[in-house]
């Protein structure tokens, strides 16, 4: 449906018995030529099969969503190759290369090589990096001259533990206060912002105090602070 006859589709011999024209595509398929008479349907004629292969790959189609994601976690990145008339191109050899962030692909390195498929598409299996001072993973995807790039940004997990500033032992006088600030992390060790109750308590001691309460919520933050004396 795409195919173009030039000078046009309605044709006249001029006193001749060949008549001459093109048929341009930019749709990658197979379609045959087919001439009829204007004037009696029954004399016509068809060629042999024309096929439009993809033209040289222009540009990439990024079809995986960049949303936030959470640090350590996987997500499956696909390109679609296409050429300037948006025939997608396969069989052709696409990189995938990690330029921010310590994550891998599903090989366990930072680029990974595949070949896009039938229907162009590329795919690769990306395992997000641990540590959220990256701020995002950036991915390069090239294929010969033609690049695309892929930016995640990172989000700390669920809270997993708490750490404790000062986290050595302390010692006080009697009535003396110890001033504590606590972090709330998930299991690679990232500052979780969050606004859950963590109930402080002091083995050891039935008389210390902790203040201004021994249940204190995180105010969307990663750090709660408090003291406790005795």
């Amino acid at each position: 449906n795409t195919a173009t006859v030039s000078p046009s589709s309605s044709l006249s011999f001029s006193n001749d018995s060949t008549l001459s024209f093109s048929v341009s595509d930019n749709s990658a398929g197979s379609f045959t030529v087919r001439a009829v008479n204007a004037s009696n349907s029954d004399v016509n004629g068809e060629s042999g099969l024309v096929t439009v292969n993809a033209a040289t790959a222009d540009h990439f189609v990024r079809l995986t969503a960049e949303d936030l994601i959470t640090v350590g976690n996987d997500r499956l990145l696909q390109f679609k190759l296409e050429d300037v008339y948006g025939n997608e191109i396969s069989n052709a050899s696409v990189t995938f290369t990690r330029v921010r962030g310590n994550g891998t692909f599903s090989n366990g390195l930072s680029s990974i090589n595949v070949t896009t498929d039938a229907n162009g598409i590329a795919e690769a299996l990306y395992t997000a990096s641990t540590d959220i001072s990256f701020g995002s993973d950036s991915i390069d995807v090239v294929s010969g001259s033609v690049s695309s790039a892929y930016v995640m940004t990172l989000q700390a997990g669920s809270v997993s533990y708490y750490t404790f500033d000062p986290s050595t032992d302390q010692s006080i006088t009697a009535g003396g206060s110890v001033n504590f600030t606590i972090t709330a992390r998930d299991q690679y060790g990232n500052g979780v912002i969050n606004s859950q109750t963590v109930n402080i308590n002091t083995p050891g001691s039935n008389t210390a105090t902790v203040s201004p309460s021994s249940s204190l919520s995180f105010s969307n933050d990663s750090t709660l602070s408090f003291s406790v004396s005795d």
